[in-house]
């Protein structure tokens, strides 16, 4: 999507102001045609954009959903309202979506009418914006994936989050991560040091730590909710704990000197995807529990997983209709050093499909509850 960047220049130094969002405006009332033809699935009327963007919609009673499209652009801006034989329905669903004619888009913008969001966005949307201040109703926070980052205007970012899954990755408009290193020379000062460079917790999107940090310094990093990457390569530390609930975080990169994932470490990180497990010996208690974008970690050196470290960590939301679900999770387990399986381990992860743990001793209670591919 393109970008517009303000830019305040003072002799050869510029300065990135901000970062706003260009979008191209769409009519607010786009007229359609009864189309029982069209090739976009489930749709009954279709409609055409000056750029030749065809939109499908569906209608029945107060229900008027955009169901599809068939475009080479890469940004999609759905109208408010359609045409039709003189009356104006408002698009109020985002549903039954067809978008196999339209692979290219990556950037969807949604009308501030919209009422439900009851259908997946496709993976291929990286950026789906939502124009309205009362946010949509969604059926499954499933229906939008950990590749989509959702922005909402800064006013209404509140209410969106109060009402939505923090599963989601929402921002508000204009919003980038800041990127902040610090050296903490002496274990027990990460709070003074990273807030004499940053006015709140929420202003870090990527933080590099360069030095000694103990356990009080760790239970810092739950308070940066805004947290999409932390780098903890410069440091010293032998455990890693303090993430828990970071929806955001995705990145994390440790010291080979870590042997030991602390227990509830990176619980409910539900974005969590890329973080190096090899040198790891231990991981404790629901270390792991409902990492749901963690999908094959590498335990090689691993000797202990503790109770319910894993559990969970598929993608769905409700386990009765797990199967409408885009495959994540957990699928592929190698411990070839693992002695001991905890109580529950890995249970729920129903996209487990190969576990080879040749030298364990003891395997816990219900370690692989509900892994329905488990061969």
């Amino acid at each position: 999507m393109k970008r517009i960047y303000s830019l305040l220049v003072i002799g050869t130094l510029s300065v990135i102001l901000s970062a706003v969002p260009l979008t191209t405006k769409a009519s607010d009332v786009l007229e359609v045609t009864y189309n029982n033809s069209s090739t976009i699935n489930n749709s009954q009327y279709t409609g055409t954009l000056d750029d030749g963007t065809v939109l499908g919609f569906y209608r029945s009673g107060n229900c008027t959903s955009f169901c599809g499209a068939i475009t080479s652009a890469t940004a999609l801006v759905v109208p408010e309202k359609i045409l039709y034989s003189g009356t104006e329905y408002k698009v109020n669903y985002f549903g039954h979506i067809d978008f196999d004619e339209a692979p290219n888009v990556t950037s969807l913008t949604l009308p501030s009418t919209l009422t439900d969001i009851s259908s997946y966005v496709p993976s291929s949307v990286s950026e789906l914006h939502l124009l309205g201040t009362t946010p949509p109703r969604i059926y499954s926070s499933g229906y939008i994936s950990s590749s989509t980052t959702v922005y909402v205007s800064q006013s209404a970012y509140g209410t969106y989050q109060n009402y939505w899954s923090t599963s989601i990755d929402l921002r508000f408009e204009g919003w980038e991560p800041q990127s902040y290193t610090v050296t903490v020379n002496t274990a027990g000062k990460l709070a003074n040091q990273l807030l004499s460079v940053v006015e709140q917790w929420t202003d870090v999107g990527e933080l590099t730590i360069i030095g000694h940090l103990n356990s009080e310094d760790m239970k810092i990093f739950s308070r940066m909710t805004q947290l999409r990457k932390l780098d903890l390569s410069q440091t010293d530390i032998t455990i890693i704990e303090g993430c828990a609930s970071l929806s955001k975080l995705k990145t994390v990169l440790l010291p080979s000197t870590v042997k030991i994932v602390g227990s509830n470490a990176f619980r409910e990180c539900v974005r969590l995807n890329d973080i190096n497990l090899n040198n790891i010996e231990e991981i404790g208690d629901y270390a792991f529990y409902r990492c749901i974008s963690l999908t094959n970690p590498s335990l090689m050196s691993v000797i202990s997983v503790g109770d319910y470290s894993f559990a969970m960590s598929t993608n769905y939301s409700n386990f009765y209709d797990w199967y409408e679900y885009e495959m994540g999770g957990v699928q592929r387990l190698d411990l070839p050093k693992a002695i001991s399986i905890g109580k529950g381990a890995f249970s729920g992860c129903i996209y487990l499909y190969s576990v080879s743990v040749p030298s364990a001793q003891t395997i816990g209670d219900i370690a692989f509850a509900n892994c329905y591919n488990n061969q």
